[in-house]
């Protein structure tokens, strides 16, 4: 037995001091070369996926500084309360990980990281297809503005233990603004919603008191919400609100109905979707086979949201005899007929990522993915942030910025396709109106590559990411990429939370 407790000893020893040699390195490095850590400014469009980026940060053992005072750096000036990481700290190469672009190498060029691979592969000259994801940039993926220290700074900081972001109201009266680039701003509206209050979107900018506001603010006339339940819904969800209207046409939204497909071949996406819904506040249901299937969605639903996963898995489902009868089979052919109907009665369907061939295929939607069949050594990018461009004054797009990123993996690029438009509109029922589609986000015509790795992008240059179909008298919107990536990709998050408020 003593032996034994002298073994654990030293083991402990030696593994407490190897933590401790390599905390001191980090330290030791960084102090002396670049990056000597990240800006982080207070002031940002999306507070709260700010405070939530930096309290992960803090979780994961990473030290948080504010600036005690403003300061200069880089010819840019900052405030007093600026959030400084620096990473000449025990776990700084979390930190630079985590906020560096990735450049990944091509496995073409450098066959001595093969051994990077899952398994070993055979290969005859065209790219290895990286296990996952290459490009995971968060600060990028969660719309957080930041800057790298490419000197030490010195102005006197302190560590904080949490973040205080808070939200508040500014004036009084009886109506509100309140802007849509915070996502948060999804669960004060949905609590507004449910209390009683008549909230209306802006259609274009405008200007009031003094603060610029972009198409897609909402403007909430309080009805049985009280003053006191504002003021509680804006220090719960940390937005602010600024008494005022809006200048310029509106339209008016309604508490949504939700319903989630569930389909029994398990969908890890509609996990995370689940995740967000609940983090937010936002009020669904799940949708089975079955519920599908039975039909008049429209009487239950405004909103039926598809996960990425393949129209194969949605229309069949497990085969019979690999599980029990009651998880057999999926949506089916009625199932088809009943969501065609739902649209078409005015509902609206979202489709994330691979979850757009179904309508694309069983709606004969005029459209194509053009890198459906395209092989791998054209074109390959499995898992990556690209550049993208956003139409800010489309209701799917509304509080983005005009140039941002989003998270493409094995993703989906629209065209649309003339002649099967002419023929999709001569062969429609003649009571329903003709097809019209409109791009809300696309690729920019220039080198696409944030962070990550990815080969053929001048394939998808200037084509369409994200589209809208009207479709009788519903909407079909279709994400060619995944809009939340895991919960992580916030800013492009507001893109769903659009589509369920759409109006």
């Amino acid at each position: 037995c003593k032996a034994v407790l002298e073994a654990a000893a030293t083991y402990r020893y030696d593994l407490l001091y190897g933590k401790y040699k390599v905390g001191t390195d980090v330290m030791a490095r960084f102090a002396s070369e670049p990056p000597y850590g990240y800006i982080v400014p207070a002031e940002q469009p999306d507070r709260g996926s700010t405070a939530l980026l930096l309290e992960r940060m803090m979780v994961n053992g990473i030290e948080v500084h504010t600036a005690n005072e403003a300061f200069s750096h880089n010819g840019i000036e900052y405030a007093a309360g600026t959030f400084i990481l620096p990473t000449s700290q025990p776990f700084g190469l979390f930190l630079k990980n985590i906020f560096e672009k990735q450049s990944y190498p091509d496995l073409r060029k450098y066959s001595h990281l093969w051994q990077g691979l899952v398994n070993p592969e055979e290969w005859e000259g065209g790219p290895l297809r990286p296990y996952d994801g290459v490009g995971w940039t968060l600060p990028l993926q969660m719309g957080v503005k930041y800057r790298e220290m490419t000197s030490l700074l010195g102005v006197p900081t302190t560590q904080i233990e949490s973040v205080d972001l808070p939200g508040g109201v500014s004036g009084g009266g009886s109506s509100f603004l309140l802007d849509p680039a915070d996502n948060y701003s999804i669960s004060a509206v949905m609590a507004l919603l449910k209390g009683g209050a008549r909230v209306r979107r802006a259609q274009e900018s405008f200007s009031a008191n003094g603060v610029e506001y972009a198409p897609g603010a909402f403007a909430v006339e309080l009805g049985s919400v009280s003053s006191n339940g504002l003021s509680e819904i804006a220090l719960e969800t940390g937005v602010r609100f600024q008494a005022g209207n809006p200048i310029g046409p509106t339209t008016s939204i309604s508490l949504p109905r939700i319903g989630l497909h569930q389909a029994w071949v398990a969908s890890m996406d509609a996990g995370w979707i689940t995740y967000i819904f609940d983090s937010y506040g936002i009020p669904f249901e799940t949708v089975t086979n079955a519920e599908i299937r039975a039909g008049e969605l429209k009487s239950r639903f405004d909103v039926l949201l598809f996960a990425d996963q393949g129209a194969n898995q949605i229309i069949n489902g497990h085969r019979v005899g690999t599980v029990p009868a009651d998880y057999v089979g999926g949506i089916g052919d009625e199932g088809v007929r009943a969501l065609r109907d739902f649209v078409e009665d005015g509902g609206r369907m979202v489709c994330n990522n691979s979850s757009c061939d179904l309508p694309i295929e069983q709606f004969d939607l005029p459209l194509k993915n053009i890198l459906e069949g395209v092989p791998a050594d054209s074109f390959n990018c499995p898992g990556a942030l690209l550049k993208a461009e956003f139409v800010t004054d489309h209701p799917l797009a509304y509080g983005m910025n005009e140039e941002g990123m989003l998270f493409f993996s094995r993703g989906r690029v629209f065209e649309a396709d003339g002649e099967a438009l002419a023929e999709a509109d001569s062969t429609r029922r003649t009571h329903l109106p003709p097809i019209v589609m409109g791009e809300a986000v696309s690729y920019p015509n220039e080198p696409l590559l944030l962070s990550g790795w990815m080969i053929g992008d001048e394939m998808i240059r200037g084509k369409a990411a994200a589209i809208d179909v009207s479709y009788g008298e519903g909407k079909i919107f279709l994400f060619g990429f995944n809009i939340h990536n895991r919960a992580q990709a916030r800013s492009t998050m507001r893109l769903l939370f659009n589509a369920l408020l759409y109006n």
